[in-house]
C-alpha cells in the first residue's frame, strides 16, 4: 500500500526474488521531496541496492550544525575513513560495501528513473488507486481483505504498509501510537543555478543544519540548506500554530522561505548569490510519532509508516530501505523478520532525542557543555544503531557479529574514545552570527590552520606572548624528538628563550604549507631573521626550514610535536645531541627561574597588549582572505581568564 520511495525500493527487492505483488498508488511527481539526506545506513543501501543510480548520488562528506551561539561540523569522510572506524564497520558487515562517504539524493530524478524501472517489471501489477478500508480479524490480527476506491477488493497474503503519515494499519488496527512532538509545519522549496559559472562555496559541500530563532529571524524553527548539484533544497520545520496563533494567522509558506532566505544570509551562506531560480514551493504537515508494534503475522509497517522521527537526522529514506532490505523475509518468516527489523527501528528513538534538544533548547540560557553533550549523543547513537544494522539481513553470522558489537558497546568493552568523536565533530561557540558559515566555521581543515597560524604569529612577537593562551590547552602536550613535555608554561618560557638567546636576532617563523590529515595538521613553515653579511651589514632573509605537527581540538591546540634539528640555525648543532638537548634544558629551566619577575612583567603586560589591540587587531584582519575579524571572538567565555 503506497507508491513511496520505500514501495518502490521493497518492489524492486521482491521482483528480483521473482515474487508476485502488487502496488496501490499513483506514480511519483515533479514535487520537492523530503529525505535528500541520508544517514549511515541510508547511504549503505543506496550504494548497495541501486548501484546503477550513481548519476543521483552527492557525497555528504560534512554536516554542520548551528544552534544559536553553537556549531558543531561534522566531518564524516575523515570520520568513516579513520582505521578503527573502518575497521568497526567492515568487521560489522562482511559482504556489505560500506561507502567512503554518506550521500545526498537528488529524490525527483531518483524517485522517477525507480518508478519507470519497477513498473515495468513481470513481477509487479500497478494499480493507481487508494485504499479506503481494511477487513482484518481481531483475534489473528491478520488483514483479511483491502477495499480500494474504484471498487476492487484484494485478498493479499502479505501486506506492506507505506502510507506513512496516512498510518493506514495503524488506524485501522487501533495500534498504541506514541507522538513525539508538537504538530509541525515543513515547507520547503528548490534552488536552481541561473546557469552562471561561479567558484563552489563551501557550504555546497554537506548538509547545513540551522536553527532559526524568533529573536533575529521572526519565528522558531529548525532549517536545512542541502547542496544537489545544480539546486539546493531549502526548508524548514515549525510549529504548525506557531506563537499561539491560529493557523489562518501563521505566515504564508511564500513569508517563511523569504523569513528562510534572510535567515541563511544573515549567517554568512547566502545561498542565493548563485541559486536564484525558486520552484515551487510545498507545505505539509504532521506529527512525528511511533507505534507500539511494527508487524503482524501478515503485515507490516514500513519506514516512516511505524515510525518518524526529526527528519533533520537524515533517517527518513534510512527507515525505508530498511524495510525492503528485509522483504523477502517478511514474506517467508514475517514473525522472526518483523522482530529483528522492530528492535532495530527502535534505536531510532535515540537519534530523536539529541535533534529535539537543538530544535526545542532555548539556546539563550543553553550551555556549550550541553550543546556538545547533545551532539556526541547524536554521534554515539548513530553509531550504536550501526551494531543492530546487520541483523536485518537475517543472516546468522550478520547476526551473531552485530550482537556481539551492540553488546560490546553496551558494556563499554569497546571504548567509544577510539572512534575519535571529537577529533572530527570539532564545536566551537560563536559571537557574530555572520561567522556561522565562515571559512573558520565550516572548514574543519581551514580552522585549524588559522589556528596554527595565529600560534606563529605569536612566536614571531607580532601578538604579545600572553595570546597564546587563547591558542594552546592549559596542558598541552608537547614533543621535541622523542623527549615530552607538558603545558603552556613550558612553550612560553621556550619562546621567550629563543627570542632573547637565539643567533638570528628579529627572529620570524613564517607558515608555508599546511595539510590536514586525520585531525592533524602537518606543517612546513621558515624560520627569518636578521642575518650579519660579510660586508658587516644586516639583512633580514630566510634562515632554515621548520617541520612539525599539531592537533587541534574545539579551537585548541592539543599536541605539538617539533624537531631538534628545527632549532639548529637559532641554538647551534649541538641542540641535536641528548647531552647538549639536556644541558639547554636546565639552562632555560634556570634562567626562567633568574628572570620569573621579569618574564611575569611581560604576561602581565602582554594581557593589558591583548585587551587594547583588540579593535585594532579586528580591523587588520580582514586584509587576509578566509580568517574571522577577530580570533577573540572564538572564545568569549574565556577573555577574561588568558593568563
Amino acid at each position: 500500500m503506497g507508491s513511496s520511495i520505500s514501495a518502490m525500493a521493497i518492489s524492486k527487492r521482491l521482483s528480483a526474488d521473482n515474487i508476485d505483488h502488487i502496488m496501490i498508488g499513483p506514480p511519483p511527481n515533479d514535487m520537492p521531496k523530503l529525505g535528500e539526506s541520508m544517514n549511515p545506513e541510508g547511504s549503505t543501501e543506496l550504494m548497495n541496492l541501486f548501484p546503477d543510480y550513481q548519476e543521483f548520488f552527492h557525497d555528504k562528506p560534512n554536516t554542520t550544525i548551528a544552534v544559536g551561539r553553537f556549531k558543531v561540523d561534522c566531518d564524516f569522510g575523515g570520520l568513516r575513513n579513520q582505521r578503527r572506524v573502518g575497521t568497526f564497520l567492515n568487521t560489522l558487515s562482511p559482504g556489505i560495501e560500506i561507502p567512503k562517504q554518506m550521500i545526498h539524493v537528488d529524490r525527483i530524478a531518483f524517485d522517477k528513473r525507480l518508478y519507470s524501472e519497477v513498473s515495468t517489471n513481470e513481477h509487479l501489477e500497478m494499480v493507481n488507486a487508494k485504499v479506503i478500508k481494511l477487513e482484518h480479524c481481531s483475534e489473528s490480527r491478520t488483514i483479511q481483505k483491502i477495499e480500494l476506491d474504484n471498487g476492487d477488493v484484494l485478498t493479499p497474503s502479505f501486506v506492506f504498509d507505506c502510507t506513512n503519515h496516512a498510518r493506514v494499519i495503524g488506524r485501522s488496527l487501533h495500534i498504541p501510537v506514541q507522538f513525539l512532538s508538537e504538530k509541525q509545519r515543513v515547507t520547503f522549496a528548490h534552488y536552481h543555478s541561473d546557469g552562471s559559472k561561479m567558484q563552489q562555496s563551501l557550504w555546497e559541500s554537506g548538509t547545513n543544519l540551522l536553527r532559526i530563532e524568533k529573536d533575529i529571524d521572526g519565528i522558531e524553527g529548525f532549517a536545512w540548506c542541502i547542496p544537489l548539484g545544480d539546486y539546493v533544497s531549502v526548508g524548514m520545520t515549525t510549529q504548525a500554530e506557531p506563537f499561539g496563533k491560529p493557523a489562518k494567522d501563521a505566515p504564508t509558506k511564500e513569508e517563511m522561505m523569504t523569513i528562510l532566505e534572510a535567515a541563511y544570509a544573515r549567517r554568512g551562506l547566502d545561498f542565493l548569490k548563485k541559486f536564484k531560480e525558486r520552484s515551487c514551493i510545498t507545505s505539509v504537515q504532521g506529527k512525528y510519532f511511533k507505534h507500539q508494534q511494527a508487524y503482524g503475522p501478515n503485515w507490516v509497517m514500513a519506514g516512516g509508516t511505524y515510525s518518524q522521527i526529526w527528519f533533520m537526522s537524515g533517517s527518513g529514506l534510512g527507515t525505508a530501505l530498511s524495510c525492503s532490505a528485509m522483504a523477502t523475509d517478511f514474506v517467508k518468516t514475517p514473525m522472526k523478520a518483523g522482530k529483528a527489523y522492530q528492535k532495530y527501528m527502535d534505536q531510532f528513538l535515540k537519534t530523536h532525542w539529541p535533534v529535539d534538544w537543538f530544535v526545542q533548547v532555548d539556546h539563550a540560557s543553553a550551555s556549550l557543555k550541553a550543546f556538545k553533550k547533545n551532539v556526541f549523543d547524536w554521534l554515539l547513537s548513530n553509531l550504536t544503531r550501526l551494531t543492530f544494522y546487520p541483523q536485518i539481513r537475517m543472516r546468522a553470522w550478520n547476526n551473531f557479529l552485530g550482537s556481539v558489537a551492540g553488546f560490546c558497546m553496551r558494556r563499554g568493552l569497546v571504548p567509544v574514545s577510539s572512534f575519535r568523536l571529537d577529533h572530527f565533530c570539532p564545536t566551537f561557540e560563536l559571537t557574530k552570527r555572520e561567522d556561522m558559515w565562515s571559512p573558520v566555521a565550516l572548514a574543519p581543515f581551514e580552522f585549524k590552520k588559522d589556528v596554527v597560524e595565529r600560534l606563529t604569529e605569536t612566536i614571531s612577537g607580532e601578538r604579545p606572548i600572553g595570546y597564546a593562551n587563547q591558542l594552546l590547552h592549559p596542558r598541552v602536550k608537547l614533543w621535541m624528538d622523542n623527549v615530552p613535555f607538558m603545558g603552556r608554561w613550558f612553550w612560553k618560557t621556550w619562546v621567550l628563550y629563543l627570542r632573547e638567546h637565539s643567533a638570528v636576532k628579529d627572529l620570524k617563523l613564517v607558515l608555508e604549507e599546511a595539510r590536514l590529515n586525520q585531525n592533524i595538521l602537518h606543517m612546513k613553515a621558515d624560520w627569518y631573521g636578521d642575518v650579519t653579511l660579510e660586508d658587516g651589514s644586516v639583512r633580514n632573509e630566510r634562515v632554515q626550514d621548520v617541520f612539525g605537527e599539531m592537533e587541534v581540538q574545539d579551537g585548541k591546540i592539543v599536541r605539538i610535536r617539533t624537531k631538534k634539528s628545527n632549532y639548529v640555525s637559532l641554538l647551534g648543532d649541538d641542540i641535536k645531541t641528548n647531552g647538549a638537548f639536556f644541558k639547554l634544558f636546565f639552562v632555560i629551566a634556570w634562567w626562567s627561574m633568574k628572570n620569573f619577575k621579569a618574564i611575569l612583567e611581560k604576561y602581565e603586560n602582554a594581557e593589558i597588549d591583548v585587551r587594547s589591540t583588540r579593535s585594532e587587531d579586528s580591523k587588520r584582519q580582514p586584509e587576509v582572505p578566509g580568517r574571522p575579524e577577530s580570533f577573540g571572538e572564538m572564545a568569549p567565555a574565556r577573555r577574561e581568564n588568558v593568563l
